[in-house]
């Protein structure tokens, strides 16, 4: 069998984490701004609307906790950035669902709660900050 060549090493990369946690920000408040902005144009009832906040920061805060175990402040090589992706998705895939179903049945308008949380995860997935 003959010998294996050796690859190069990785080389680390550094990410910008203003870039990240700017656009989460923004995803964030504009995604609340909108839930706001439905009551007091008349587009549904403001308990709905109060609703839909709640639920938009919801969504915003696991994102934020998958943006966290990231860590996009240290410098890591690309393999290890793909996992630590893979595992921020995960966190954010199954910690939405789970608290927002927990949170369910406690919001004046359900159905408000539930749209802005789908919303907001939809989103936040298709966010630029995860192409650093």
């Amino acid at each position: 069998m003959p010998a294996q060549p050796k690859l190069p090493p990785e080389t680390p990369v550094a990410l910008r984490p203003g870039l990240a946690f700017g656009t989460w920000a923004a995803t964030a408040a504009a995604c609340a701004a909108a839930a706001f902005a439905c009551g007091p144009l008349g587009l549904v009832k403001p308990e709905v609307s109060f609703s839909a906040v709640l639920g938009s920061l919801l969504a915003s805060a696991v994102v934020l906790v998958g943006l966290l175990a990231m860590a996009p402040w240290a410098s890591r090589t690309p393999s290890e950035w793909s996992t630590r992706w893979l595992a921020a998705t995960v966190i954010r895939f199954i910690c939405t669902p789970f608290l927002a179903l927990l949170l369910y049945s406690r919001p004046p308008s359900a159905e408000g709660f539930l749209l802005a949380v789908a919303g907001t995860y939809l989103v936040s997935l298709d966010r630029k900050s995860t192409r650093l």
